[in-house]
């Protein structure tokens, strides 16, 4: 069976099946925990966005963290709520100082 959503490591793409077509956007678009929290609502406000669609992106990317950085997405992206930035192509993982934290 053909994956719906997969992750080009070639080029650092993602590629989203929308029933007839893909859509495809930079994964250095993706970067951080905060990008990814965009595209996940991005996502879901499209027609096509369905819970498998969604379903389907989010096991991408958590499958790609393992494969690149030997983590889940969450603790690649968001470990206990800090913001991180990852480099697809460096795989490597950084965290992002925030200059005030929530009250």
């Amino acid at each position: 069976m053909e994956q719906k959503t997969y992750f080009n490591r070639d080029d650092l793409t993602i590629h989203i099946w929308m029933g007839d077509d893909y859509f495809s956007f930079d994964a250095q678009e993706c970067v951080t925990g905060s990008q990814l929290l965009d595209w996940i609502f991005y996502i879901r406000a499209k027609q096509w966005g369905t819970h498998e669609v969604l379903d389907g992106f989010l096991d991408c990317i958590d499958q790609t963290c393992q494969t690149i950085f030997g983590k889940s997405a969450q603790v690649a992206f968001c470990p206990s709520g800090n913001n991180q930035r990852v480099d697809w192509l460096k795989g490597t993982i950084e965290r992002i100082e925030e200059k005030e934290k929530a009250a």
